[in-house]
């Protein structure tokens, strides 16, 4: 869910920010072969991100925070919250406003 950061991270080809797209929504290891190899590239990476933030003990932390009835909405709504604060603190991390940078998301 939390597109923004993994376009930023993919921002080196419009390739790369589609596969980043896409690592939520292509599943298994032969879809992948249905998808241009830099494309294909991005999607791994998009999939090895989600483990390495979903298995860092300070998200972890903060999915503990939500009650027992809404845990399984937590990744969901931490994800949003990181991509909300890339988008605040945007202008720390890059040169280029956000707005130009969504409109090469979207066109892509």
């Amino acid at each position: 869910m939390n597109y923004l950061a993994h376009a930023w991270l993919a921002r080196q080809s419009d390739a790369a920010i589609l596969g980043a797209l896409l690592g939520d929504f292509v599943f298994g290891r032969l879809a992948l072969g249905d998808w241009p190899p830099a494309v294909r590239t991005e999607i791994v990476v998009h999939r090895r991100i989600d483990r390495y933030t979903d298995a860092h003990p300070e998200v972890a932390a903060a999915r503990a925070l939500f009650p027992d009835g809404l845990r399984r909405y937590a990744g969901i709504v931490l994800d949003v919250h990181f991509d909300h604060l890339l988008a605040r603190g945007w202008e720390r991390w890059n040169e280029a406003p956000l707005e130009a940078f969504t409109a090469r998301v979207y066109r892509v």
